[in-house]
């Protein structure tokens, strides 16, 4: 008979193993749709989000090439921000001239 004593089950988790994510690259990508959808509804707000987008991606980007998580949602957050600005800023101009 062979004698377990001191080995990990398959089926444990190891005490201090913490599974790597990229926090940065999702709240970038969330903060993009999010810039989109505001960009039509609240310019100021969709701007906002846009810029923070842009400033979360590219730490999602840094952080992505240290762990190797989270690059597309990285670099779709990156793309998706500045047509949030772009978007914000067309409808700000939509807005004034409705209401002039």
């Amino acid at each position: 008979m062979q004698s377990h004593v001191g080995q990990i089950p398959a089926y444990s988790s190891v005490h201090g193993a913490v599974p790597v994510s990229n926090n940065f690259a999702v709240a970038a990508f969330i903060q993009s749709i999010f810039g989109l959808v505001c960009a039509l509804l609240v310019p100021v707000l969709g701007f906002v989000l846009g810029v923070m987008a842009c400033i979360f991606g590219g730490l999602g980007m840094s952080r992505a090439n240290k762990v190797g998580k989270g690059q597309g949602l990285a670099i779709t957050a990156i793309v998706l921000g500045p047509i949030a600005i772009i978007g914000s800023v067309g409808s700000f101009f939509v807005w004034a001239s409705i209401n002039s």
